[in-house]
């Protein structure tokens, strides 16, 4: 059953995934974590392997992802989720085990995608890196983006394999 659906026009452009709870979340405006659990929900609806899925949550932001994730979940001691997570794996081999880390926005902004790092401080300054007030202004503002800098974000995780 689908929780939640966007619909424009005649035509369903996004749709909650199955993997991905209907429960507000308690990141801060701005965050990525929403965004990532969202893609992390998607991937695994789209590749069938929700029920055979095992998410272990760190200490710090990322510590309620089991809340958000329709998944079995734990919680890891602090910085115990890698070892956690190996020993989950080892014990039902035949489980998918996504250790969840927490990411700031400034860190994934920066590594992720350089070159959208670069246009935002030529464009709006350097301060809004560091700035996640800034950062969340710009969500309800229009920016112009250049194609290439969206394509850039889209082939990311070809780029990173």
């Amino acid at each position: 059953m689908v929780a939640a659906e966007t619909v424009i026009g005649e035509q369903v452009v996004y749709a909650r995934p199955e993997s991905l709870r209907d429960v507000p979340t308690h990141y801060c405006p701005g965050c990525t974590h929403g965004v990532a659990h969202r893609l992390v929900a998607e991937v695994l609806d789209e590749l069938g392997i929700r029920e055979r899925t095992i998410c272990v949550a760190p200490v710090g932001c990322a510590v309620f992802a089991y809340n958000y994730f329709n998944v079995d979940g734990c919680e890891a001691p602090h910085g115990r989720a890698p070892a956690m997570a190996t020993g989950i794996k080892r014990v039902l081999p035949d489980r998918i085990v996504n250790k969840t880390n927490g990411i700031t926005p400034r860190r994934w902004l920066i590594n992720a995608n350089p070159g959208l790092t670069d246009l935002l401080k030529e464009t709006v300054g350097a301060g809004v890196i560091d700035d996640i007030e800034r950062r969340t202004r710009l969500l309800d503002s229009p920016i112009a983006v250049s194609r290439e800098s969206v394509d850039s974000v889209v082939d990311f995780d070809h780029d990173s394999s």
